[in-house]
């Protein structure tokens, strides 16, 4: 009986060790750039374009730029459909930074790290550079949007 038990237990093991393993879902994120700060303001955007393998959801965000970052979206959530790109701008699904640490300026580049959530509930962290430009100008370059990979969040 202590051999079924163990073998048992080593199966679960296995199991568990293997999904844990599995690679997060690919998403590409593109364009990120966030809105220029005057000296005294405390809040600013960032934008990126988001694009899925499979669909997600985003769930939340954080940057060491700002005490917080907000996900304006119905509910805090936003649902992500595979395949297609949804970006979060000015007058749509944005992030808001909220209490910023430093003032946003033309070219800086500011971390910010995006939580999903696939299908059967697991989260990963998805990490891109949204550089400090004035909306309506265009991007400074290829490197407006950086992505830095993905980190199975705990």
């Amino acid at each position: 009986m202590n051999t079924l038990k163990t073998l048992a237990a080593t199966a679960a093991l296995v199991t568990a060790s293997a999904a844990c393993a599995a690679e997060p879902p690919a998403v590409r994120l593109d364009d990120g750039w966030a809105r220029v700060s005057g000296p005294a303001e405390t809040e600013s955007e960032a934008c990126v374009a988001i694009t899925p393998a499979e669909p997600l959801r985003l769930v939340g965000a954080r940057s060491p730029w700002a005490a917080e970052v907000q996900l304006k979206a119905p509910g805090g959530v936003l649902p992500l459909p595979a395949g297609r790109t949804t970006r979060l701008e000015p007058g749509g699904p944005a992030l808001r930074l909220v209490g910023l640490r430093w003032q946003v300026r033309d070219g800086d580049v500011i971390p910010v790290s995006l939580v999903f959530e696939d299908g059967g509930g697991r989260r990963f962290v998805r990490h891109f550079g949204a550089r400090g430009r004035t909306p309506g100008r265009a991007a400074p370059g290829p490197m407006a949007g950086l992505s830095a990979g993905s980190v199975p969040s705990r």
